[in-house]
């Protein structure tokens, strides 16, 4: 989109015999044109042309390849020489008016036109301002028509122009122009190039964020099917779970209720054993006490055993002792017997005496018979004693002794028998009480075998119910986890709509930005018809400034053979023809 062209134009005529540069200065705002200098005729400067960039369209440059044409004509064209001649600032009419054509304006020299010898008036100068602005008007009106309009008022200005500017001016500002507009047609074919990629690059990449959006809809199509199936189990799983919550309430409320009783029976039956068994240990400890006391009887009987075989020993003893001293008296008294009647046997002689004078004699002069002989009298005075006593042995305190302890004995072995009945009905009536106790032990022991079985069938049924109870749990874990996973997939799926939704806003800005590009790209294409349009013309305008051109350059050579006609007439006549 073109806003305002700026033309400059500054002609710098050298002396006489010296050559003419001119050289335009343009500036449009056409974005992302760059400054190249134009033209290639080495005795002409080119036009310069700078182009202003804009940040809002895409570049907007000129090929070379549609002035290739304009540029092989102007080729076969050969540059004209000036006709026009300095003049001092001083001798100029035009200094100061906006009439007057400057070069530069540091020389301070003002290009002025010849005199036409047919008219006497003044001629009316064409300053190149009128024909930049009309230029202008030119490149700033868009429609075809108005380009036409300009073009033919261009034309009709250089035209009435033209009597008063000679064939060389007239022809040099021609070219001049023509390089000018071979510059622009350049830049503005290679600002069509550039916009034509740059539409080949934005009709891509709008196909493939077409496709990238068709496919990313197809994603969130299948997401959303996705999330509306795990919703739908969602929701089947959880009334399936609120139906299996209740009817495992139930179960678990009968089976809590069945195994309270059942825990409330054991209670019952082991405060029952726990009884049992008190007052079997109160049994068993009367057993051992019974026991002991069976034991100590009984060791008390083997004392009294060994007590009466030992009185029984002491009186075989006594017995054979009296036994002995009854013999050991019947020999002293035969004895006695005897000496009495050795005594009165020996009174009544007294041979006998003097014979037991000698035998005493004897026995006295033998020297162990008085020793045995005091041995007997002893013998026979402690016979004496004994049989002066009551009792015929020595051990009358020892009988004593032992009549008195066989008393206490036998009232000892009385009471012992006393206490062995009483013992004997005690373990009795202990035998029955323990016959009892084991009947009701059986009893009690059928009974906790019945309870047994019963606790053992109740046993498996809490397994059995257990297992199922763990079953359930199980189930339930794993719906648990089925939901975990689902809601970790939801929130996944989530995440990933979240990102696709911001993916889907980008591409949405992408499509607006490239939706922008297309409509800036239909405006670069309406403004490249709009130039192709203007190229056309600008051909048109070629061919026709051609044919002048051709034109002026036979008047030129017309001219030029009737000066060289007129100055040979000069030189050779000294008069003016």
């Amino acid at each position: 989109m073109l806003r305002k062209v700026f033309y400059k134009r500054s002609q710098e005529f050298p002396k006489k015999g010296g050559t003419a540069s001119v050289s335009y200065q343009v500036s449009t705002s056409t974005p992302n044109v760059s400054t190249k200098p134009c033209g290639t005729c080495p005795e002409h400067r080119s036009t310069e042309v700078t182009v202003i960039e804009r940040s809002t369209s895409a570049p907007i440059l000129v090929s070379d390849a549609s002035i290739a044409d304009l540029e092989s004509h102007l080729k076969k064209c050969p540059p004209s020489k000036p006709c026009l001649r300095p003049v001092d600032s001083s001798s100029c009419s035009l200094m100061g008016s906006p009439k007057c054509r400057r070069g530069c304006p540091s020389r301070g020299r003002c290009i002025r036109q010849p005199e036409c010898p047919g008219r006497r008036e003044p001629p009316k100068p064409t300053c190149s301002s009128a024909i930049m602005t009309k230029i202008e008007k030119e490149v700033m009106n868009r429609a075809c028509g108005g380009i036409v309009k300009d073009s033919t008022a261009t034309c009709s200005l250089v035209d009435s122009a033209s009597p008063t500017c000679d064939a060389a001016d007239r022809a040099e500002y021609y070219y001049n122009k023509l390089l000018s507009a071979q510059q622009i047609l350049e830049n503005r074919e290679e600002t069509i190039r550039v916009q034509a990629g740059s539409l080949a690059v934005a009709e891509a990449r709008i196909a493939t964020f077409s496709e990238r959006a068709a496919d990313l809809r197809r994603e969130l199509d299948r997401k959303a099917k996705e999330c509306q199936n795990l919703r739908k189990s969602l929701e089947a799983c959880k009334v399936e779970k609120c139906d299996a919550c209740i009817i495992t309430d139930k179960q678990m409320g009968h089976q809590y209720d069945i195994v309270s009783t059942l825990q409330d029976n054991l209670s019952v039956i082991e405060e029952l054993y726990r009884e049992c068994f008190y007052e079997t240990a109160k049994q068993e400890d009367l057993i051992e006490m019974l026991r002991k006391s069976y034991l100590d009887v009984r060791l008390m009987d083997k004392q009294k055993a060994d007590q009466i075989g030992r009185l029984q020993t002491v009186i075989n003893t006594q017995k054979w002792s009296l036994d002995r001293c009854q013999d050991i008296a019947l020999e002293v008294d035969n004895l006695k017997m005897e000496i009495s009647n050795f005594l009165h046997s020996s009174t009544s002689t007294n041979n006998d005496s003097g014979m037991w004078e000698r035998s005493e004699d004897s026995f006295v002069s033998a020297p162990g018979v008085q020793d045995d002989l005091q041995d007997i009298v002893d013998q026979l005075l402690r016979l004496q004693d004994i049989l002066n006593t009551d009792c015929t042995c020595g051990l009358e305190e020892e009988n004593k002794k032992l009549k008195r302890e066989i008393e206490s004995q036998k009232s000892k072995i009385e009471e012992l028998n006393a206490m062995i009945c009483g013992l004997e009905c005690t373990l009795a009536a202990k035998d029955e009480a323990d016959q009892k106790y084991k009947k009701d032990i059986e009893v009690k022991e059928e009974e906790c075998t019945c309870l047994k079985q019963q606790l053992e069938a109740l046993e498996e049924r809490c397994k059995e119910k257990k297992n199922k109870c763990e079953a359930l749990t199980a189930q339930l874990q794993c719906m648990e986890e089925k939901l975990q996973d689902n809601m970790t997939e939801m929130l996944q799926l989530q995440k990933q709509n979240e990102c696709q939704a911001n993916s889907i806003k980008e591409l949405s800005e992408e499509l607006e930005k490239a939706n922008q590009l297309i409509k800036e790209n239909c405006k670069v294409r309406s403004e490249v018809s709009f130039l192709t349009a203007q190229v056309a013309l600008w051909r048109a305008q070629l061919t026709d400034s051609e044919q002048r051109v051709q034109q002026l350059e036979a008047d030129l050579a017309c001219a030029r053979g009737h000066c060289e006609h007129i100055e040979a007439c000069y030189r050779c006549t000294g008069l003016p023809c």
